[in-house]
């Protein structure tokens, strides 16, 4: 169970629920010709390549200078990494990253010294796993109070808790550039809202706490692929509203092979090859999902993706309006 000032509540419940919804609550598209691990990076509008400490540092800086401190960045959207005025901080050992990865997945809620010792090392702990827990949590105290931060980790009664302003993880800030887009789509200005979402996605360098086996990390981790994917979506939807269906099908090529059964990105697929008078392959697209889906499922595809099949043969596709993902309540 995790700790906290309002109680506690199991890591894999509501807890969970609710940081990943305050966090990540809507999640930004990504770049053209990447797939979803973020490869082949390309940046529209003639934007140069946004790395996540650039686009962190834009937003932290100001406060920053006014204060006179130190810009510190945690990076959970990829490989754990904290930096400090862009230098990396040691982190220690793998037992370290786990126990700060899930103190940044709960972030500024106190958790347990028992779920740090779960994560950390399962359901068979050394006896001295608590010991080794303190020692961890004082190795990384160290480590920034060198760099001139203090008090990261505050000790609590029921366990241990990290506290960071929204702009000190990639995280909020990933949630801050999807809310700012997802407001200016609704205003109208959906090509500025595709340069912000792209932003946003440009801050993963990888699966979230890659290279760290631990169940709550393994289960946050899936959490946030899902919803990136799912603003992955959103923002293609964006682009297909613009005209680019030229540009995006490499992309959707590669995300629809990568999920087989995703019904929006193999009903975008269609579209973009239907409006690049590519008609005889957006039928094949369909033909694909659906035999993929009843072999594998036992089930036919949704009536969505029947319907535009149907447009695309009947001519009408182009009029069909763009699927994508729906903007979260």
């Amino acid at each position: 169970m995790i700790g906290s000032d309002h109680g506690k509540v199991g890591l894999y419940q509501s807890r969970l629920s609710r940081n990943t919804g305050r966090l990540f609550r809507r999640l930004p598209g990504c770049l053209r010709g990447r797939g979803s691990e973020g490869r082949g990076e390309q940046f529209p509008h003639g934007h140069g390549p946004l790395t996540p400490s650039l686009v962190h540092t834009r937003l932290a800086e100001p406060e920053a200078q006014i204060r006179g401190v130190s810009v510190l960045l945690v990076h959970i959207l990829g490989p754990l990494r904290v930096s400090v005025d862009g230098k990396n901080i040691h982190l220690g050992g793998r037992r370290a990253q786990i126990i700060l990865s899930v103190l940044a997945l709960e972030v500024n809620w106190v958790v347990s010294v028992d779920d740090l010792v779960d994560a950390v090392w399962g359901g068979s702990p050394p006896a001295s796993a608590r010991t080794q827990i303190r020692i961890c949590i004082s190795a990384m105290r160290r480590e920034f109070e060198a760099a001139g931060l203090a008090d990261l980790i505050e000790t609590h009664p029921q366990g241990y808790r990290l506290c960071l302003e929204e702009s000190q993880l990639d995280a909020s800030v990933f949630d801050t550039l999807v809310r700012r887009a997802r407001a200016l789509a609704e205003t109208g200005l959906t090509e500025e809202a595709v340069d912000v979402l792209c932003r946003a996605l440009s801050l993963w360098t990888g699966p979230a706490f890659s290279g760290l086996s631990s169940r709550p990390l393994e289960s946050g981790a899936r959490r946030l692929a899902e919803t990136r994917l799912r603003v992955t979506e959103e923002r293609i939807r964006l682009e297909l509203g613009l005209g680019r269906h030229h540009d995006l099908i490499g992309e959707l090529m590669q995300l629809s092979a990568e999920h087989p059964y995703r019904e929006d990105l193999h009903a975008q697929l269609m579209l973009a090859l239907y409006r690049s008078q590519r008609t005889a392959e957006a039928l094949e697209a369909y033909r694909r999902i659906r035999s993929t889906m009843v072999e594998e499922l036992g089930i036919e595809p949704g009536p969505e993706l029947a319907d535009l099949e149907q447009a695309i043969l009947l001519g009408t596709g182009a009029d069909q309006p763009v699927r994508g993902v729906a903007r979260a309540s």
